[in-house]
């Protein structure tokens, strides 16, 4: 009986294992709001500037550097701030000088909850992905290659999943998918800006 039982729990902490891998790719980027260090002064500052159509009742003194995404010659950092209402406003920005910060991309959620909000510029996508809706994303290049980046996720107020996505050299970005348990639940085609 004693070896049974030893084999048992040798069983279940095995299992225990290999489950906390699977999970622990995504448990490394979950990033608790509440916690999360306080945005700079300058940040705070710029971001009001910087989000176009801030909406009244933006949160800056709970403003939170959430992520850096770095890239060659520049470091993204991520900011977001609740709304009054259930809603938040991010910005994916760089700082230049002494405490200017340049947002290269931004927005606010909206009341109604959608799994996908993407934007784009030349070289990079944004992709927010509502927490709730959404267990993870890919992105589909020009060579038809598909890859699912690793998002930030946030908890409470924020609940959503931030990256800031820069395909290889000579490729672009066509398509954003949002998925839940393996299935599209939203589709985005991007078009390429010439």
């Amino acid at each position: 009986m004693g070896h049974r039982a030893a084999a048992i729990v040798t069983l279940v902490c095995a299992v225990g294992f290999v489950a906390s891998v699977a999970l622990g790719a995504r448990a490394t980027h979950v990033i608790n709001f509440s916690t999360a260090p306080a945005a700079p002064r300058s940040a705070k500052s710029s971001f009001a500037r910087n989000v176009l159509g801030a909406p009244k009742g933006l949160e800056l003194a709970k403003l939170r550097r959430l992520g850096v995404e770095a890239f060659p010659g520049e470091t993204m950092r991520l900011f977001a701030a609740p709304v009054a209402g259930g809603t938040f406003c991010f910005e994916w920005a760089y700082e230049v000088g002494a405490g200017s910060w340049i947002a290269e991309e931004s927005g606010c959620s909206g009341v109604q909850a959608r799994p996908l909000m993407s934007s784009y510029d030349d070289t990079r996508v944004s992709i927010v992905a509502d927490r709730l809706l959404v267990g993870d994303v890919s992105v589909k290049l020009s060579n038809s290659q598909v890859v699912d980046p690793s998002l930030f996720w946030v908890t409470a107020p924020i609940n959503a999943g931030f990256v800031l996505y820069q395909p290889p050299s000579g490729l672009h970005v066509v398509e954003v998918d949002a998925l839940q348990h393996g299935k599209v639940v939203e589709r985005d085609p991007i078009r390429p800006i010439p």
